[in-house]
């Protein structure tokens, strides 16, 4: 072979840095390939363990039905005047938002007092004195029920039965006045609270009560819906699951005298009603949130 045939190598000239930049190039690439195996093993690690992780449940704690706060609450939502309950809960599914003004108005009156009625100079067209409760106090009741965030609007005319007397009456006229700043009210003679009914019209009983660590109170009521016809002495009772009596369960028929009707008798057919309660964090007291018919 001659000496000036082509070698492989002979005539190749590495020029300055050269290799340095190879071997810089390489080692920036390999980090890159590092990194973005590390970013890929940890985010497969996160959603793998998110995925299979199980989900954090509030813890609950059973109550007795005689704890104090189960029986204030309780009333609450039991409320009624007149010896007839407020039907709102038992209707249809409700929240702070599905109540109207003046059934928020008439569920806050439940925590009026005597005192909050101050007299005025003024009589009505009878020459009944006329009573003034402030605005201020109608919002601390709208709050104790509904809670800090409650929004409601002037009621022009509320007629309503008082827990007290004032002058021996408790029924009353509310007007409102917006140049005091709140309701006229004029107590007239009232029925006595003697309204009764034969046969209710629906009955209950507060079947259990639960408190959790997130600050909820649940209480779990049973019930069953009722009508009648009666002809003759002859009663026809039908009992329901549900407020639009589409749902029967029983039909009893009797005479002149009336039974005794309990949710105890029907309480695996009876539909149960879930009310929450959540945490005043200011008052460290429970305010109404919203209820759930499951019939």
């Amino acid at each position: 072979m001659k000496n000036d045939e082509f070698k492989i190598g002979e005539d190749f000239e590495e020029k300055p840095g050269t290799s340095k930049l190879k071997e810089d190039t390489s080692f920036v690439a390999t980090v890159i390939v590092v990194v973005i195996a590390i970013i890929v093993g940890l985010i497969v690690f996160f959603v793998i363990n998110f995925m299979v992780r199980p989900k954090q449940e509030s813890t609950e704690q059973s109550l007795s039905l005689d704890n104090e706060n189960v029986k204030a609450l309780y009333s609450y939502v039991t409320y009624g005047t007149n010896n007839n309950r407020f039907d709102t809960f038992v209707k249809s599914d409700t929240n702070i938002n599905t109540f109207s003004s003046v059934e928020k108005l008439s569920y806050a009156l439940m925590f009026a007092k005597e005192s909050d009625f101050v007299s005025t100079s003024r009589v009505d067209s009878n020459n009944n004195k006329i009573y003034s409760i402030k605005n201020s106090k109608i919002k601390e009741y709208m709050e104790t029920f509904f809670g800090p965030n409650v929004v409601y609007s002037s009621v022009s005319e509320l007629k309503y039965y008082f827990d007290f007397y004032i002058n021996g009456k408790n029924y009353a006229t509310m007007t409102y006045n917006s140049s005091n700043n709140g309701y006229d009210t004029v107590f007239v003679d009232s029925e006595n609270n003697s309204n009764f009914n034969v046969i209710e019209p629906f009955y209950t009983k507060l079947e259990s009560a639960k408190s959790y660590d997130n600050g909820i109170l649940e209480l779990k009521e049973k019930i069953i819906y009722v009508d009648y016809t009666s002809k003759d002495n002859t009663f026809t009772i039908n009992i329901y699951k549900d407020y639009q009596h589409t749902k029967l369960i029983d039909t009893l028929n009797v005479q002149i005298n009336v039974p005794d009707i309990s949710v105890n008798d029907y309480i695996t057919n009876a539909s149960t009603i879930t009310y929450k309660f959540a945490t005043n964090s200011k008052t460290n007291t429970y305010y109404f949130l919203e209820s759930h018919i499951d019939n």
